[in-house]
Formats: C-alpha cells, sequence, structure tokens
C-alpha cells in the first residue's frame, strides 16, 4: 500500500511538472505577442489554442479533487484565474468566449441573462481588461454574443433588459456599440435596420423595445440632427407603419412617458393642419380626473407650445381653458416640461388683468394655515414668485399700480406680513420667502421665465 501511495505522488509531481512547464511556455508565448496591434493579438498558432486547451481541460478533469486543489496553488490555478487568463491569453477574442460559459452556462436560460451577477462579474472582467479602449472590449463581448443567441435575439434581449435597472449600465453600452455597427464600415440604412428589427410584424409597435433601438440608430444615422431624425422617423413610418401611426401613436402618446413619441404625433397634428381648438376638441378635453386626462392635456399644452412663435400666440392658444385648469396644470407640471414657463407667464398675466393681489390669491388657495406640506406646493411657490415680481408691473397702468408694490423691498414685506398671520414661526418665513428669491433670481438669469409683452404697455 505504502508502495502505492509513493507511486502515485511521485506521478503527481511528475504531472505538476509537466504542466506547469506548459503553462510557462503558454504564459511565455503569449506575453510575446502583447505588444502586437489588437487586429494581430486575435490571432494566434495551434499550438498556443493547444496550450490552453490542455490547462483549461487540467482544471476541469481535477475540479474538486486532490490534485485539483494542488493544481490550484500552482501556476496553473493562478493562470486560470479569469483576469490573468485573459491578460496572458494570445488569442483575446478566443479567451473572452471561453470564459463566457463560465460565468453564464445557468443565466442562458433566463428571459434576461444580463441581470446576472455573473454576467456582470464577466462583462467587468473584460472591461477591466480594456480601461483604456472599452470600446473593444465591448466588440470582442457583442461577438461573443451574437455567436451565442445570433445578432436579431441578441438586440431584442438586450432591448428588454436594457428597461430593467439591475442591467442597465452593461446593456446601454452594448447597445450603443452594436448600434454603431450598423453605421460603418457600410452604413445601414434606417430602412435596412426597421426591417432587420422585424417591427413590421410588431404587435405594439411604440411599445416595442426594438423601436427604441431604432429610434437610437435613426439619430446617429442623420447626424444627431433633431430635425432630420424626425423628418426621416416620419418618413419611414408613414410608408411601413401607416396602421400603427393611424391606431396606436396617440395612445402610445398619453400611456408612454416617451417624449419623441409625443413630439411625433404632435408633427403629423401640425402637418394635418390642426389648431389648438381642434386638438382640444378631438381628444375630447374636460375636467383633470384622471392620470389619463392630466395626460392628454399634457399632449395639448405640448402642441400649443410647438406650434407658438411668441408668448402672445401661446396665450392665445391656451386661452381655451379655465384660469384654475391652467393653475392645476401647472401644479402638475416641472421645469422639464417645455411648456412649463410659458404656461407661468400666461397665470401670471390673468391675476394682472383681474388685478389679484397676493392676500387674495393666499384666500384662493386656501392658504389661512401652512403645514409642512404646503410649504412645498407649487402652488403656493407660485403666488410667492408673482409676489416677488409683480412689483416691477408699477407704473406702467395706472389701473395697476395701485394694487402692486412699489420696489422689491416693499413686496418681500407685504409677503412676509401675509405669511406671519399663517405661520407661527418667523425663521420658517424668512427662510421660505429667502429661497423664493433665490428661485427668481435664477430663472432671470437662466431666461427661463417669459417675458410677456403686456410688460411693456
Amino acid at each position: 500500500m505504502k508502495a502505492l501511495r509513493c507511486v502515485l505522488l511521485l506521478s503527481s509531481v511528475a504531472l505538476l511538472t509537466c504542466v506547469e512547464t506548459a503553462v510557462e511556455n503558454a504564459v511565455a508565448t503569449s506575453q510575446s505577442l502583447g505588444h502586437r496591434s489588437l487586429l494581430q493579438s486575435t490571432m494566434t498558432s495551434d499550438s498556443d489554442l493547444a496550450d490552453e486547451r490542455l490547462l483549461q481541460g487540467l482544471i476541469e478533469k481535477f475540479k474538486g479533487t486532490w490534485l485539483g486543489r494542488m493544481l490550484a496553488k500552482t501556476w496553473i490555478g493562478k493562470w486560470l484565474q479569469p483576469e490573468v487568463y485573459l491578460a496572458h491569453a494570445s488569442n483575446k477574442q478566443a479567451a473572452i468566449t471561453n470564459l463566457f460559459p463560465r460565468f453564464n452556462k445557468k443565466s442562458l436560460e433566463t428571459s434576461n441573462p444580463f441581470e446576472s451577477t455573473k454576467f456582470t462579474t464577466w462583462y467587468n472582467i473584460v472591461n477591466k481588461q480594456f480601461k483604456t479602449n472599452f470600446r473593444d472590449g465591448h466588440m470582442y463581448m457583442l461577438e461573443t454574443l451574437k455567436t451565442t443567441f445570433g445578432e436579431l435575439k441578441l438586440v431584442t434581449l438586450l432591448a428588454k433588459a436594457d428597461l430593467v435597472p439591475k442591467s442597465r449600465p452593461a446593456t446601454t453600452n452594448l447597445l450603443e456599440t452594436l448600434i454603431d455597427t450598423w453605421l460603418v464600415p457600410t452604413p445601414k440604412t434606417t430602412e435596412d435596420v426597421y426591417q432587420f428589427l422585424k417591427l413590421d410584424e410588431s404587435n405594439d409597435l411604440f411599445k416595442d423595445p426594438l423601436f427604441s433601438v431604432w429610434l437610437e440608430f435613426a439619430y446617429k444615422a442623420n447626424g444627431e440632427d433633431v430635425d432630420k431624425w424626425y423628418s426621416k422617423v416620419l418618413a419611414t413610418l408613414k410608408i411601413s407603419a401607416k396602421e400603427a401611426l393611424k391606431s396606436n401613436l396617440l395612445r402610445a402618446s398619453i400611456e408612454g412617458d416617451s417624449v419623441f413619441i409625443k413630439n411625433l404625433q404632435v408633427e403629423i397634428w401640425k402637418e394635418q393642419g390642426f389648431t389648438s381648438r381642434e386638438v382640444h376638441q378631438f381628444m375630447n378635453l374636460k375636467i383633470i380626473e384622471t392620470a389619463e386626462d392630466l395626460a392628454k392635456y399634457k399632449l395639448f399644452l405640448l402642441f400649443a407650445q410647438s406650434t407658438s412663435t411668441s408668448f402672445a400666440a401661446f396665450e392665445k392658444n391656451v386661452s381655451i381653458l379655465a384660469p384654475e385648469t391652467l393653475v392645476q396644470l401647472y401644479s402638475r407640471s416641472t421645469k422639464d416640461d417645455p411648456y412649463c414657463a410659458a404656461l407661468e407667464a400666461v397665470i401670471y398675466e390673468d391675476w394682472y388683468r383681474v388685478h389679484a393681489t397676493t392676500e387674495e390669491l393666499f384666500n384662493l388657495f386656501q392658504y389661512d394655515k401652512f403645514e409642512e406640506t404646503v410649504l412645498k406646493n407649487p402652488l403656493l411657490i407660485i403666488v410667492m414668485k408673482f409676489a416677488l415680481r409683480n412689483y416691477r408691473r408699477a407704473g406702467s397702468d395706472v389701473d395697476l399700480s395701485a394694487h402692486l408694490a412699489a420696489n422689491e423691498a416693499e413686496a418681500v414685506q407685504i409677503l412676509t406680513d401675509l405669511m406671519r398671520k399663517r405661520v407661527n414661526d418667523d425663521n420658517k418665513v424668512s427662510d421660505l420667502i429667502r429661497h423664493v428669491q433665490s428661485i427668481v433670481k435664477k430663472e432671470d438669469e437662466t431666461g427661463f421665465i417669459y417675458q410677456p409683452e403686456v410688460a411693456n404697455r
């Protein structure tokens, strides 16, 4: 028995010696190739690949055994660490492809293989190797993924995974690189990619993740020129998606968050010669009770803003809406909405016309008692901004001057007195007024707020 153990031990030592020699040969060979160009680094001899296959086979064969644990302590174990293996591999593409199934065997069977932490590990290992040029790493990974899934399925998987926050960091980069490959060396046309993605077979075109991929390609293919982009997309859709434009676009504009799709609907209305009143009637706009009602009104405002060449034109376009509706819409808008500044200016004009005082507005919005939630209410902010701005109208109109503060200091004092009646905390009052003053100053500096023509009457 002792003799047998000695034989086995000697055999193991001999095997380790042989394997270490093979590793050293493989490493030496790959290091000698390390200074070649990226193209040359993808080329390798049969003997190089044989060394790599030998080492890969050894680790798989003896995995979990005593010999495997011994191997792990040698150069073999170090070489088989993914980072070391990739760094010394003579064929980067082959090495990246070889590493892929190590991390992704099980996740390949899921609907989103890119959400797997193991996929992220593979992605990060490759990026680390190409940290001076991530694009090269992404290109290598894409070749592996296209071989695994096929290009169309890969695009589909990436587009769906890009909607998931956990997988988005990797999928966004891979999608962008993949789209770039359609632009060189022989650029595909917008129509080519539309057909390749089989968007003509989509059951719900404007909600299809591949539609967003196509839009991104069209944007890049048209030199990132927004006007050319819209024009080309609309021209393609008129030919290839007539039914979708007719039956699905408006619904997608109302239900979805895509700014592009909303603007696409606006462009179609403009082409059809619609007026603001006709759009209002077409969408049957009434009181705002549901999220859908609000979305319809916001689409209307987008159209009104898009078709207005001046503040006066915008004011006329939205004059069909009741003043209380305008205020309600403003309270649910953000500065990211392109019509927000104009809408605020329209509300100011309405208050000027009816000679509204700050106190009347406080009473109108029932600001008789200020709670924490009220202090963050956009309607309170707009009233305070109105109070801090309206002194600028003093002297411009005899009928208005009696209702306006003479200067900013007086406007601040009026506002302070009104708020102190409702808030038993002078510091809180002062802080809020200073906050709103800073908003007004910043908006004046950046030109956010409209300067209506009526200001110079």
